[in-house]
């Protein structure tokens, strides 16, 4: 007979607590290391151009633009002397789409760089509101991490 095993409830009590002790501990180690992880990976894109706002909104839409190019302003020079009177202002733009098509839009801006909208009827934008220019700026992140993040993140 093994003296060593007893079927002391006190005993299996404190090994159960034990064991859910540990499974915790590890749950808590884990999330300190993934929600950091989870919160670069789904935070939002720093917007600082028109061309980071029109690509924003198309990508929101599913669609991938290769390219954006802002072409004529209108009125084409902005005298910010006069206030609010010089406003709104507008861009033409083009897109060029991953799969090949060209689509011209028109930008409006009610203030300053603010309250853009964007026009392109062929995509199925009719004077779509634009998200607002951000202001944070990109993470220093180590460069022998950088490939990593580059693997995980969309």
């Amino acid at each position: 007979m093994d003296s060593t095993r007893t079927n002391n409830p006190d005993d299996v009590r404190s090994s159960r607590l034990r064991g859910w002790s540990i499974a915790m501990l590890g749950l808590l180690a884990l999330s300190c290391i993934m929600l950091p992880v989870l919160a670069f990976v789904f935070r939002p894109p720093a917007i600082h151009s028109h061309e980071d706002q029109i690509s924003y909104v198309l990508q929101r839409q599913g669609m991938t633009p290769a390219k954006i190019a802002l072409g004529e302003r209108w009125p084409d020079r902005v005298n910010i002397q006069y206030g609010t009177n010089v406003y709104p202002y507008g861009y033409r733009f083009t897109v060029l789409l991953d799969d090949g098509r060209q689509e011209s839009g028109w930008l409006e801006c009610a203030q300053r760089e603010a309250k853009c909208t964007a026009t392109i009827l062929p995509l199925g934008f009719p004077k779509t509101p634009l998200p607002e220019f951000s202001s944070q700026q990109a993470l220093p992140i180590p460069a022998w991490l950088q490939p990593y993040l580059r693997w995980m993140s969309p």
